[in-house]
């Protein structure tokens, strides 16, 4: 992880440490990380003031300890909801793979 956060690219799902997790997130939010793949995680949604210009969703399936499922709604509006947020970008944007 050190090489990609070194390149300004970061990951965050639910397996990663907490402490890794809040470095990640702290790089973002400082504008140094400018990649971010987060994997389905509700956690990162819900976190506060996590802007981004672009969220991308490769799916939007989650795996829930016994299968898959797809993401509530609130939880994808909450998560697509971080691309283009008024008063630091003009535009936001939302690809569905």
């Amino acid at each position: 992880m050190q090489t990609l956060l070194k390149r300004g690219i970061g990951v965050h799902h639910s397996g990663i440490l907490p402490i890794l997790k809040e470095v990640v997130e702290m790089l973002f939010q400082e504008g140094l990380v400018k990649v971010f793949f987060s994997c389905a995680t509700e956690t990162f949604a819900m976190g506060v003031n996590m802007p981004a210009k672009t969220v991308v969703f490769d799916t939007i399936l989650k795996h829930d300890g016994t299968g898959f499922r797809n993401l509530l709604p609130a939880v994808y509006i909450q998560m697509a909801g971080r691309a283009g947020r008024r008063g630091l970008d003009t535009t936001g944007t939302v690809y569905n793979y």
